[in-house]
């Protein structure tokens, strides 16, 4: 099945899913390796689920994914270098059922996002994509 969406600064893939009992799942995957997944569940949900940094021959990047709450509407992203606070737009993309993707070109060191009237931030883990069986670094 084709990728629903493909972030061309970071090579990623996003898809979403319908995974049992008819909920959706996030799936992000490099190449043909799952590298996360996030369902939809009546438990919690993790509106910034992950993070990611990493760079290429063709330059720098950042990406960073999670779910909204039920009728919240898309994140405001913003991809910060050192200890700036003033951030870089990321573009966002809202995937399907409340799932998100943002990404931009660039170095950064964290991401905030402005989630249904809550800021959430965290520090972007590495990701060393050089080939397709490669994971994020711990």
């Amino acid at each position: 099945m084709p990728p629903l969406l493909h972030l061309p600064a970071s090579g990623l893939h996003v898809q979403a899913e319908r995974a049992r009992r008819g909920r959706t799942s996030l799936e992000v995957r490099i190449g043909s390796l799952l590298v996360d997944v996030c369902t939809t569940t009546c438990l919690g949900l993790t509106p910034l689920r992950g993070a990611w940094r990493g760079g290429t021959s063709a330059g720098s990047w950042a990406v960073a994914w999670g779910q909204l709450p039920p009728e919240a509407e898309a994140p405001d992203v913003k991809f910060v270098r050192g200890w700036s606070r003033k951030g870089v737009q990321a573009q966002r993309v809202l995937v399907h059922d409340g799932f998100w993707v943002a990404e931009s070109s660039g170095v950064f060191h964290s991401v905030a996002a402005d989630i249904d009237g809550e800021r959430l931030s965290g520090r972007l883990r590495r990701a060393r994509l050089a080939d397709a069986e490669t994971t994020p670094a711990a």
